[in-house]
């Protein structure tokens, strides 16, 4: 591999190297018979004709004769294996004395605004809608697609999750919907996160820009929302199979675990949603 290298060099660093060289290679003639001429092919190809021992070397045009590569010089290798376990140990030094106390280094996507804390996949079942049970990752229709349970409890700024399921037909829910905004407001940024779900829809079954209609566009919701469509396993089929609905429903779940804290079946008599999330938060 040596040899090789001289390939990269000029001529006259190449002459140099045989100038000072301590052992030079000659020509051979071990066989007994004529000599094989050392061509330039027979150079550059590593002919004991030209190179002893057979190496590639460096063909000089001016005087005709092949510039053989210096033999290997066992002490030169130990020098540079010796620098270079000299370097490793320079290397491992910088990083034993490292500081421990040192903070570690920010990952690529944190940012000095806040990062999402993803919480991993969702929890699996058995799954209920009773108190203590964990609840199906149902999904619901908005104007861009979908939204899930499982998208919702991927921020970890949240801990509380408040599920809301209301209906513009809904005597009840004209009077919870409104109170969201004021609930969402105020503890939001002490970790609740609200989920609003259109069950119905007095023009058809709802859809993502029913949902908008209702939330947004009525009562200013932002927190997000979507519609339950009409359809065997989703929430309000899983909640009302008997077709009997009754609404507004409510649900309190720990986002972390997604099982029921709470579930209220229509409006508060008296005091309104507050005192429900402030046990939690």
């Amino acid at each position: 591999m040596r040899a090789r290298r001289l390939y990269g060099r000029s001529m006259s660093r190449a002459l140099a190297i045989l100038a000072t060289s301590a052992a030079v290679a000659g020509c051979a003639d071990e066989g007994g018979g004529p000599a094989t001429p050392c061509t330039q092919l027979n150079c550059e190809l590593g002919s004991l004709s030209c190179c002893v021992p057979a190496s590639p070397g460096v063909w000089d045009p001016a005087g005709g004769t092949c510039v053989c590569p210096p033999p290997d010089d066992p002490d030169a290798d130990a020098d540079a294996d010796a620098a270079a376990d000299a370097d490793a140990d320079t290397d491992t030094d910088a990083t034993a004395e490292a500081d421990p106390d040192a903070e570690p280094e920010a990952d690529a996507g944190d940012d000095d605004g806040g990062t999402v804390d993803e919480r991993g996949p969702y929890p699996p079942g058995p799954y209920g809608l009773d108190v203590g049970d964990v609840m199906k990752n149902y999904s619901f229709l908005t104007s861009s697609g979908r939204i899930s349970l499982q998208d919702v409890r991927l921020d970890r700024a949240h801990t509380i999750l408040f599920v809301y399921l209301g209906s513009a037909s809904c005597a009840y829910c004209s009077t919870e919907t409104p109170e969201l905004n004021v609930l969402y407001t105020d503890w939001e940024p002490r970790g609740l996160e609200i989920l609003g779900v259109l069950a119905d829809d007095d023009l058809g079954p709802p859809t993502g820009a029913s949902a908008d209609e209702y939330f947004r566009d009525g009562y200013g919701a932002e927190y997000p929302y979507g519609a339950n469509e009409w359809a065997a396993g989703t929430l309000m089929s899983d909640l009302f199979p008997d077709g009997n609905v009754g609404l507004p429903e409510n649900f309190i779940l720990d986002l972390d675990t997604m099982r029921i804290r709470e579930r209220m079946d229509g409006y508060p008599d008296s005091g309104g949603l507050e005192p429900f999330i402030d046990r939690y938060l």
